[in-house]
């Protein structure tokens, strides 16, 4: 049997989810939602699956043998919507005489066994899975005879006006023959142009009557969901996770390896978290969807909602029903974010907010964003700013100042301090003539960009904060032990620069203490002395520092001693 998923839609509800994440690829239970449709397909006899993309393709192609599929998936990209019909009649060289036909964004048990062999033993042109629903504005509606056949179809009537409660769920399986009088690269839809044509030509449609769950995870209510069913009945921790005596789990719940879990928590019921997450102490989160790597800072309060990876949410954080944070955001100390609120992605909030309604990034246009997702890892660490003039020169090559600006990304002077800020991370080059001319370079290395500097001397955290922060990178700034320790109960740091000789609590005790709490347990920290010694090594073991540096060079060559070390 072959197999072919639509996965071109752009996921508009799900936003700001899918501004960086295709759709088809969010994860429902821990696992891409692409990849249990193919697990299932496969179960039943499935030999092929050909993926149709467009929106975010790339993301889709380049993801996919990270999923370890159990049988043959290919991706083919449509240079333009061509509609539900349209992208499978653009396959027809390689489609089979039969073919299954699967929306990407929907999650059910449906038997494709069970489909087949009713859509054989009718001799179908034609089948289509149906549902039985209490509300059907959402749906297009069948009429069916004694022998399942398909009489008519209507679209999304008001109750009281529908001539039945089957919905199509949007499974089809069809003869190649079907799609022999659709123009090739004309978008087609099957519910306005196909099924009509073909019921009109006296082709043979079957319904097949599924039961079970199902739901389309195009809403973020549905979204959730179709994670808490997904995980229904289930109790998984990871075998690397520990989870202290004083944490109380309600099942359902799964917790992904490499994840921190705090004292005194509450976890469920219904809890999806991802890998390498980190939740602080005397937290409580339910029927919640967390992504990989993200740090949730002590005493949140989280229910029915959603956090995208790499996003950071600060102590004392609340988030209400079907409340959303896109991928990379960082959220202050004791925001509440409102029901139905979305934030990001890469998108800050400053502590104490109250957010109620959208909160959307500096950049706003949709190409941007995708810019920025395809253009790499190398995306993931950059400021706002910077991504924006990146993203620029990655889709258009070759630019001057002024061209950038030109395009309204950012106001000229802004545009020059990021394109010196990017060149002196070598992630850009420019050549010597004028009007200076910049283009990305092969090379791409970035700093960390969340960095915890500590020093008792006001100077110098000043001076250090301007020459980090002129990098673009973003600074928290501590006068002691005391103070570092707090920041690193409260967030996560990229790197922590520290001085060895700090008042009210010494190096040793500092380094020891952060290594002993769920933020700070994997984040460089780099000691640095007044004067230079032969004993720099025995200094690094005893203070449990990753690197050991003089403060006596200038700071700039401090700042290229760090950036070489983060490198590595």
């Amino acid at each position: 049997m072959q197999a072919i998923i639509l996965a071109g839609g752009m996921g508009t509800r799900l936003r700001p989810l899918t501004y960086t994440v295709p759709k088809p690829m969010l994860p429902v239970g821990g696992r891409p939602a692409l990849a249990h449709i193919v697990e299932s397909l496969a179960k039943a006899g499935c030999d092929e699956v050909i993926i149709t993309t467009n929106y975010l393709a790339e993301l889709i192609d380049a993801k996919l043998a990270m999923l370890g599929l159990p049988i043959p998936v290919h991706c083919v990209k449509e240079d333009k919507p061509l509609g539900t019909a349209g992208c499978i009649r653009n396959l027809h060289d390689r489609l089979h005489d039969e073919f299954i036909v699967v929306q990407g964004d929907a999650v059910s048990e449906i038997d494709y066994g069970a489909f087949l062999k009713s859509h054989r033993a009718k001799n179908a042109d034609v089948s289509i899975a149906v549902m039985r629903v209490a509300d059907t504005r959402e749906f297009g509606i069948v009429a069916l005879d004694d022998d399942s056949r398909i009489l008519r179809f209507q679209e999304k009537p008001r109750p009281e006006e529908a001539f039945s409660n089957l919905a199509n769920a949007g499974y089809y399986i069809l003869k190649k023959e079907m799609f022999d009088n659709v123009t090739d690269g004309v978008p087609h839809d099957f519910g306005r142009q196909l099924f009509p044509a073909l019921m009109a030509s006296g082709a043979k449609f079957y319904a097949y009557e599924m039961t079970g769950h199902w739901v389309d995870i195009g809403r973020v209510g549905d979204y959730i969901e179709g994670n808490m069913h997904q995980i229904r009945g289930k109790a998984f921790v990871a075998p690397d996770v520990h989870i202290p005596d004083d944490t109380v789990l309600v099942p359902p719940y799964v917790i992904g390896a490499g994840t921190k879990i705090g004292a005194h928590c509450t976890l469920g019921p219904g809890v999806v978290i991802g890998s390498r997450c980190g939740v602080g102490d005397g937290s409580h989160i339910s029927k919640a969807v967390i992504y990989d790597d993200v740090t949730i800072g002590a005493k949140a309060r989280l229910s029915d909602c959603v956090i995208a990876c790499k996003s950071r949410l600060g102590k004392d954080v609340t988030m209400e029903s079907h409340s959303v944070v896109g991928e990379a955001c960082d959220i202050g100390a004791g925001v509440e974010v409102a029901a139905h609120s979305r934030i990001g992605p890469i998108t800050p909030v400053a502590a104490g907010t109250l957010v109620e309604g959208v909160v959307a990034p500096r950049l706003q246009k949709l190409n941007g964003l995708q810019r920025i997702v395809v253009a790499g890892p190398v995306m993931e660490k950059l400021m706002p700013d910077e991504r924006e003039v990146y993203a620029v020169l990655a889709e258009n090559g070759e630019m001057t100042a002024r061209d950038i600006a030109d395009l309204d990304t950012l106001p000229l002077l802004r545009v020059m301090t990021v394109l010196h800020a990017l060149e002196k991370q070598e992630l850009v080059l420019s050549t010597l003539d004028h009007p200076r001319r910049y283009a990305l370079t092969r090379e791409e290395q970035v700093l960390p960009r969340r960095i915890l500097i500590v020093d008792d001397f006001a100077d110098t955290r000043d001076l250090l904060r301007l020459i980090f922060g002129s990098q673009g990178h973003s600074l928290r700034l501590a006068r002691d032990g005391i103070e570092a320790v707090e920041a690193v109960r409260e967030e996560k740091f990229d790197a922590i620069i520290m001085d060895l000789e700090m008042p009210n609590l010494n190096g040793w005790d500092a380094t020891r203490l952060i290594r002993a709490m769920i933020n700070g347990r994997t984040t460089p920290i780099i000691i640095y002395t007044a004067y230079q010694t032969d004993d720099m090594e025995d200094k690094r073991r005893e203070s449990g520092a990753n690197e050991v540096i003089s403060k006596a060079i200038l700071p700039d060559a401090m700042l290229a001693h760090v950036t070489q070390f983060l490198k590595k």
